[in-house]
């Protein structure tokens, strides 16, 4: 279940980001946008708004699977749930602000925005991300779709794993990590385990 997440309202979140201003849009995906919000206790948050006109159902499944998944559990390397917005059409996802962007942001934006990514940085940070799999896998989650834009960089330099709104809970197992399902693939061209793509059968070892 979600841990104590805040329940907002659409005006609370319009006033938050200025009507949805497109000065406040920081990322895009298939059927969202995300905007840099600030409350009115003056904390600086991410607003995912799933886009009106796409498939409703599609929209709140994935509402859900990122309320039941990193809504319910709290590690340092996953990013944490704030609230959210459940009026339909209106759908929203609140989460923490990560001022610092992705990991994809990092690497393809240039020289300045590689700068202090080390040796010693990269391990860290591939480390906090195998923890935030692993936390994710404890609880029979597979994220389906780990990718340098869905991790976020945390003001500290640590690995943040975000937007699970593609997750899918296995069947506990007596042996866990041998849990297998058949299952439509869903990822992203590129990323996709070989294996799922051909098999269509998801296991723990296909986020790795």
């Amino acid at each position: 279940m979600p841990l104590n997440v805040s329940v907002f309202t659409v005006d609370e979140l319009r006033a938050a980001t200025d009507d949805f201003d497109d000065s406040r849009l920081i990322g895009a995906g298939g059927c969202s946008l995300v905007f840099r919000g600030t409350l009115a206790s003056g904390e600086v948050v991410a607003v995912k708004r799933w886009v009106a006109g796409t498939d409703a159902q599609l929209s709140l499944t994935e509402l859900m699977n990122e309320l039941y998944t990193l809504g319910s559990i709290a590690h340092p390397n996953l990013l944490p749930v704030l609230g959210f917005v459940c009026q339909p059409p209106e759908l929203m996802l609140v989460t923490l602000h990560m001022a610092r962007g992705s990991l994809h942001d990092a690497l393809h934006g240039g020289s300045a925005a590689a700068a202090g990514l080390d040796a010693a940085w990269r391990l860290s940070f591939l480390s906090g991300l195998a923890r935030a799999i692993q936390a994710l896998h404890a609880k029979n989650f597979v994220h389906r779709d780990v990718k340098g834009a869905n991790v976020l960089i945390g003001d500290d330099g640590r690995a943040v794993l975000a937007d699970a709104g593609v997750a899918r809970r296995l069947i506990a197992d007596a042996d866990a990590a041998a849990a297998a399902t058949g299952t439509r693939v869903i990822g992203t061209d590129g990323y996709l385990d070989p294996e799922y793509q051909h098999t269509s059968t998801l296991t723990y070892k296909s986020d790795v």
